[in-house]
This record gives structure tokens, C-alpha cells and sequence, in this order.
């Protein structure tokens, strides 16, 4: 993700082993050439394995979606030398009593900064965790509910720049479960998400990514 002034950059590296976990790289961006330039340190630590990175509308708080250890990771954003430094606490659970796991796999921040949403897999179904992001820290909290189902195996989830609708894609198919979009409305005051009354619109096999334009027409 690249902050929205432009001005720094961070990468979310996959994979860990048993003896450490997994990286962000940060970076500072030319504004004349674009070149990145890795900042001092050149990584901050993060969960284990994570598969997605999101970052505030307003460059100050970075978020890290990690499938192996079931957690989000929370950073602020130094604004004049772009590092990250973790929270306190530096991570949020996205486990669900009376369930064996949870794949935090994707997640995004609303257009407005003020809630952060993430989708897993979970033993009996897959669900959005929704959150409410504090203004002043970064850190999370989950809303209430604190979840809403959505379809098999759910990949991207993305807010349309009204702010007023969220789409998760589905990769799983069979069964109970269509391969499709999930259909949301956003209440503006909690962060809720509502499913649509057309709840799932089809897609192709295996979708992975979805985008709305900047009118939020389509």
C-alpha cells in the first residue's frame, strides 16, 4: 500500500518460519522519480503469514491481515520518516469462540477512516469481522455484532468511495456455497454491515478481486 500523500510505501511479506515472523518493508518514495528507498530499520515485524495490507484514508495507521496466527496487526505511521511502530497492544484476535480456526485473509479501511473490515474462513462457515478504528490510537474494535456471514472461502473485500456499500467475492463453490459477490450496506454510524436483499450477484469460477469506480456506480 502507498500512504495517500504519496509519500511512503509498505509490503506486507508473506512468509515466516518457526524461528521468526513475517515482515512489512517500508519505504520512502521520490516524489520526482518514484524510486523507493528502504527507511532505517528497513522492516517492522508483523503476524504470522500475512496475506493482505490496508492502510487509513488519512496515511496514519497501517493494518496487517495474518492467516496463521488468526490476528490483525495495528501501526501508526511516523509522518515525517514513514517507519511503523506497533500499537499497545500490536495485534487484535479474529478468533470466534467454539471455533477451531479463523484465515484472516483480507481487509480494507472504509473511505471515511473510521472502520476497518476482514474477511475469514472459519471452521463452520466464513464471516466479516467489523471494527470500529479509534481516531487517535489505530487501534481496533470489534462492533457489535461483531461479524456478519458472507460466502465460501471469501478473498478482497472492498467499500465503494460512498462509503455506503461493501462487495466481498467468494472463491468457494459447492454445496451450500455459489461463487459470487456478497452484497452489503454500510451503517454510517456503527460501521454495521447489512446484507443486501439480492445477498449473492454470480460471478465467474474462483473469484479473487473486485473494485468500485470512483463514482460508486459500478
Amino acid at each position: 500500500v502507498v500512504d495517500p500523500l504519496g509519500r511512503f510505501a509498505y509490503v506486507a511479506n508473506l512468509v515466516s518460519n518457526a524461528s521468526s515472523l513475517s515482515t512489512i518493508s517500508m519505504y520512502t518514495i521520490n516524489s520526482t522519480t518514484g524510486v523507493l528507498t528502504p527507511t532505517t530499520p528497513a522492516t517492522v515485524s508483523t503476524g504470522w503469514f500475512p496475506q493482505a495490507i490496508a492502510i487509513d484514508p488519512l496515511g496514519r495507521f497501517v493494518y496487517t491481515a495474518n492467516t496463521d496466527d488468526s490476528t490483525v496487526s495495528m501501526f501508526t505511521i511516523n509522518q515525517t520518516t514513514g517507519i511503523l511502530t506497533p500499537t499497545t497492544p500490536a495485534s487484535v484476535s479474529t478468533m470466534i469462540p467454539g471455533q477451531i480456526l479463523s484465515d484472516p485473509s483480507f481487509l480494507t479501511v472504509d473511505p471515511t477512516g473510521k472502520f476497518l473490515y476482514l474477511t475469514a474462513s472459519l471452521t463452520n462457515g466464513s464471516d466479516v469481522f467489523m471494527y470500529t478504528i479509534n481516531q487517535t490510537t489505530g487501534l481496533l474494535t470489534p462492533t457489535s455484532p461483531a461479524t456478519v456471514i458472507t460466502g465460501g472461502i471469501p478473498f478482497q473485500i472492498t467499500v465503494a468511495p460512498s462509503g455506503k456499500f461493501a462487495y466481498v467475492v467468494n472463491n468457494l463453490s459447492g454445496g451450500s456455497y455459489t461463487d459470487g459477490v456478497s452484497q452489503y450496506t454500510v451503517d454510517p454510524a456503527t460501521g454495521v454491515l447489512t446484507e443486501n436483499t439480492s445477498k449473492v450477484v454470480s460471478a465467474g469460477n474462483g473469484p479473487t478481486a473486485i473494485s468500485v469506480d470512483p463514482t460508486s456506480r459500478f
